[in-house]
């Protein structure tokens, strides 16, 4: 039995571009018997397994009506494309596709693009409810209020939609569930003197009730605050193992993620929007000295003059300094976080799949089983082909659908915040999008519009679920049918967005519409840490320019002031 993974040879994500028919993975032919919908995917991430699926239920749907003149039937065609809408802009108009399902794309941009608006009105599509589907809600029934207050634009008698979101875009921790049982890396209930007695000593021993404060369930005996987190990381590497991997060619966009995620859980969820929508009463601000002492300031109402103060929450410098303890300590992560730049996100995925197998089946090897990685919910799905060449390897218990991974509950920064409250809040990152262009001829509206339709339906959100292992963004139930076909991952990850608050930062406010750009998570951390010095990314300031936590979290509120000006 070999003790090496194969190296694989795969085409750079942002290079994919292919078309295909439902099902097919090659240019598939025109059905000139048939009338074409044109749908553009952005597929990193989530693949397009999902839409090869909705697109085959709905032309099944529909194969017996016809839409044109001596035409019976649909047939759907879809371009599978590695960059996003908003970098196509200029030839959206143009060019044949006509539905979009994308993300990294500003909904206001594509409405003032050169003073045209490239979205077509689909307020019915939202706002009807969907009981062709024998569904009493309507698409806008499962969108959460802050989601209507962005999608729905104002101006006339009522709200007009022209795009919807996609699916959710959470960042964190995700760890080996499998290896976590293996050694026992959870809390005691009832512990033992000393640093490692904090942990079980056998199998069937009580854990500690999890970050969600209740006993008996699926996060029992994680870390409830960043100090167990690094008592957790201190006891893997005490039992030889590596606590953490992620990428650093990746590692400016992911560390950003990562510390607004940690953040977002820090503050909660109306602290966070009041930071987005520059309203509300800010509660959590202050400042920190070169020795990490804080000075709390007072509660501050945000107005257009000084929305700056929200950049001094004080949650960012517990991620920052989260971040810069996880740095600054080699034994806890991979060596290659750090050693070199060329750390690819498919390499760590790589290393965190197959590395608790090496040290398995060789142990004489020297490789060290890795804990957890640093990334988006959308791994798992993105690593589905490497997992199956590893079961071909290595037997069917290291297939996807046979291992148990989960996202990481964040921890709180302190006792005292996790006294306040044991719920977790997610930052949705991703600006996902769905939407049919301008432009349409009007005979062919109502097809696309049905399209939509249909694909909002709760049996399609499901599918989407099932085929991902990933959520939506929207409210929607499944099935015990739905959870029996799913992994562990997409099991553990619906329960934590059930018992989650979740952000989607996009807002009706005008400092938000006009400055959409601003609000995207590779500018939440600008920092000015010395006059006339400006850093853009967390890991830049940590790694690359060694700054302190204390350094960089001062910076971020005096860059803010610095150039409030430029929002507007």
């Amino acid at each position: 039995m070999k003790t090496k993974l194969p190296i694989i040879l795969l085409m750079p994500l942002a290079t994919i571009s292919s078309l295909s028919g439902c099902g097919g993975k090659q240019t598939t032919p025109t059905d000139a018997s048939k009338t074409q919908i044109y749908v553009n995917n952005f597929r990193r991430g989530f693949g397009s397994e999902w839409l090869d699926s909705l697109c085959r239920r709905f032309e099944e749907a529909n194969k017996d009506i016809s839409y044109e003149e001596g035409k019976t039937g649909v047939q759907i065609i879809v371009s599978n494309i590695g960059s996003p809408a908003d970098s196509r802009m200029g030839s959206i108009l143009g060019n044949r596709d006509e539905v979009y399902f994308t993300e990294q794309s500003y909904y206001f941009d594509f409405q003032t693009y050169n003073g045209v608006n490239l979205l077509e009105d689909i307020t019915d599509v939202v706002t009807e409810p969907l009981t062709e589907y024998n569904e009493t809600r309507s698409i806008e029934d499962k969108l959460t209020d802050e989601q209507k207050d962005f999608y729905g634009v104002k101006g006339g008698a009522t709200p007009r939609y022209y795009a919807l979101p996609h699916y959710n875009g959470f960042f964190g921790f995700n760890y080996d569930v499998d290896l976590f049982d293996k050694y026992g890396f959870y809390f005691a209930e009832t512990p033992l003197s000393g640093t490692n007695g904090q942990f079980i000593t056998t199998r069937n021993a009580v854990k500690s009730s999890g970050p969600n404060g209740i006993l008996g369930d699926w996060d029992d005996g994680l870390p409830k605050t960043y100090d167990q987190f690094y008592q957790l990381c201190d006891y893997m590497v005490f039992k030889g193992c590596i606590p953490w991997v992620a990428s650093s060619k990746e590692a400016f966009g992911y560390m950003n993620l990562l510390v607004n995620s940690m953040a977002t859980d820090h503050e909660g969820m109306e602290q966070m929007f009041n930071k987005f929508k520059n309203s509300g009463t800010m509660t959590d601000l202050g400042e920190v000295d070169d020795s990490g002492n804080i000075t709390k300031l007072p509660a501050t109402e945000l107005t257009k003059e000084n929305g700056y103060m929200a950049y001094k929450m004080l949650g960012q410098y517990h991620a920052l300094k989260f971040l810069k303890t996880l740095h600054d300590n080699p034994n806890y992560h991979h060596p290659n976080l750090t050693a070199t730049s060329g750390y690819s996100a498919e390499a760590s995925q790589n290393d965190f799949l197959r590395s608790r197998i090496f040290n398995e089946k060789n142990p004489s090897s020297g490789t060290k089983p890795i804990g957890m990685i640093s990334e988006g919910i959308w791994w798992e799905a993105e690593t589905s082909e490497n997992s199956s060449i590893l079961a071909d390897q290595y037997g069917e218990e290291y297939r996807r659908e046979n291992r148990r991974f989960a996202f990481l509950p964040f921890p709180k920064a302190t006792e005292e915040r996790y006294a306040q409250s044991h719920k977790n809040t997610l930052f949705d990152h991703l600006f996902s999008l769905v939407f049919m262009k301008s432009g349409i001829a009007e005979w062919k509206k109502p097809l696309i519009k049905k399209f939509l339709r249909f694909a909002h339906t709760d049996e399609s959100l499901r599918d989407f679920t099932v085929k991902t292992n990933t959520t939506k963004a929207f409210n929607y139930e499944l099935t015990a049918e739905d959870e029996a076909k799913m992994t562990y991952y997409g099991k553990t990850l619906v329960q934590l967005k059930k018992e989650s608050d979740v952000l989607y930062p996009g807002n009706s406010s005008s400092i938000y519409i006009n400055n959409a750009s601003k609000f995207h998570y590779n500018e939440f951390f600008f920092t000015e840490p010395s006059k006339g010095k400006t850093v853009q990314y967390a890991w830049d300031g940590i790694h690359d320019q060694n700054l302190s936590a204390e350094k960089y979290f001062t910076g971020i509120g005096t860059y803010r002031q610095n150039n409030w000006a430029d929002f507007h």
